[in-house]
């Protein structure tokens, strides 16, 4: 395979052919990342503690574990789906 076959081909991806991630989307991912791992360590707390709430909350953060990253997902797809 010579040189210019590697060139040609569509699978090589070189840096500046990559999509730049615009301010706004680094932003949102890295709230993201601090709302999950803020609802984890709740969720590690709520499992120690031993108070009378501490059970509901324990399910509710365990119910957003779930949800929050899903909700994510939809509004990337939407966004996805939108944008074209």
């Amino acid at each position: 395979m010579s040189d210019n076959d590697i060139i040609k081909d569509k699978n090589v991806t070189t840096p500046d052919k990559r999509p730049q991630i615009k301010k706004w989307q680094r932003f949102l991912a890295l709230i993201s990342a601090i709302i999950l791992a803020a609802l984890y360590i709740c969720t590690l707390i709520f499992a120690i503690i031993k108070h009378p709430l501490a059970n509901d909350l324990f399910k509710a953060c365990v119910l957003l574990t779930i949800v929050v990253p899903v909700v994510i997902y939809g509004y990337i797809l939407v966004y996805r789906i939108v944008k074209r």
